[in-house]
């Protein structure tokens, strides 16, 4: 089973199921395959990467490569033209790209549950534009972690939630205002959101009125 969701610059695919793909190039995308169940064949540049669940791989543009999966396997795909800000920092630039070690490590079940959320929203009849913007965000949230090997950084609270770097600020206004009076008016406009919108997100986030920063 194939799933395709397309962003602004994004675009997110899942793989299920006794999956197998042609030798192909993207021009100018880059693809960061991430195996969340079972084995993957991936075969890139002509040199074979026997990948497991955790262990990533990215396919720089202009680079053939392919995978095969078994009937008990899933592959989660994100391809993005443009990598996140601040997610080349400690890479090499060649000609104006940005150059990623091939593979990468990660969490199969936190990406597993992020992509449903992003599907929840983005396979809407009717997205609202403003979640869809925040989706974007988020995977670029998401990407930047992962290029830059942050997996534990300022972006995650304690229940290993990925925060929005608006919502982030907040936590970090709070943080250092909290003798000040404050309203949620005010919160919201460091958030970059409606009233109704941040406080439904800033519930979502916290879980409470207890905020707790790692």
């Amino acid at each position: 089973m194939e799933l395709n969701m397309t962003l602004n610059g994004l675009e997110l695919w899942k793989a299920t199921g006794g999956f197998a793909n042609e030798p192909h190039v993207h021009d100018d995308w880059y693809q960061l395959t991430l195996p969340v169940r079972g084995q993957c064949h991936l075969v890139q540049e002509r040199h074979a990467y026997p990948l497991k669940a955790g262990i990533g791989i990215i396919a720089h543009p202009q680079t053939e490569h392919y995978f095969e999966i078994g009937s008990d396997s899933a592959v989660i795909v994100i391809k993005f033209r443009k990598p996140p800000s601040g997610s080349f920092e400690d890479v090499e630039s060649s000609g104006g790209r940005a150059e990623f070690r091939p593979t990468q490590t990660f969490d199969p079940a936190e990406i597993s549950s992020l992509f449903r959320g992003w599907n929840s929203i983005l396979l809407d009849d009717m997205p609202d534009l403003l979640q869809v913007q925040e989706t974007e965000l988020a995977v670029e949230t998401y990407l930047r972690r992962m290029l830059t090997g942050q997996e534990n950084g300022k972006g995650i609270i304690d229940n290993g939630t990925v925060i929005d770097p608006h919502l982030r600020r907040v936590l970090e206004y709070i943080h250092s205002a909290y003798t000040s009076p404050m309203d949620i008016d005010s919160m919201a406009m460091v958030a970059h959101q409606s009233r109704y919108h941040f406080m439904r997100s800033f519930k979502a986030l916290t879980g409470s009125h207890r905020i707790n920063i790692c």
